[in-house]
C-alpha cells in the first residue's frame, strides 16, 4: 500500500517536470561599436544623451535644445560630440558640472554619424 502512495506522489513530479521546451540563453545585448551593428536614434542615441544630458536636454530641463527630438539631435550633432570632447575645465564643455562621456560613449555618437544618422 505504501508503493502506491509513492507512486501516486512521484509520477506527477515526474510529469511536471518534463518539458518540450529547449532552453537557450538569451542573446547578448548588441555592442552599438561592433562595425555589424547600425547605431540609430532610438535604438542608442537618445538613450545615451538621456542618461549623460538629463535633467538640461530633456522636456522640463530649461534648455533651449533638447535631445529627445531626432531632427535637431541630427542637426546639432556635430556640436554636440564638440562640447563633450573638451576639456572639462573649458567653459563650453558638457555636460556641465557632470562627468565627462567616456571613450566609447564618444565613439557610439560618432559611429552614428558615420553610420548614416538614421532614426529607427
Amino acid at each position: 500500500m505504501k508503493k502506491k502512495y509513492l507512486l501516486l506522489f512521484f509520477v506527477p513530479i515526474v510529469f511536471a517536470c518534463q518539458t518540450n521546451d529547449i532552453i537557450i540563453d538569451p542573446p547578448a545585448p548588441e555592442n552599438p561599436l561592433d562595425k555589424n551593428v547600425i547605431v540609430t536614434f532610438d535604438k542608442n542615441i537618445k538613450p545615451l544623451l538621456k542618461i549623460t544630458c538629463s535633467p538640461c536636454h530633456f522636456p522640463g530641463g530649461g534648455r533651449a535644445n533638447t535631445w529627445d527630438n531626432y531632427s535637431k539631435t541630427k542637426n546639432l550633432i556635430t556640436g554636440i560630440i564638440e562640447r563633450v570632447e573638451k576639456d572639462p575645465a573649458n567653459n563650453a564643455f558638457m555636460p556641465k558640472g557632470g562627468s565627462p562621456l567616456t571613450t566609447n560613449q564618444v565613439a557610439i555618437l560618432k559611429k552614428w554619424i558615420d553610420d548614416g544618422l538614421l532614426e529607427k
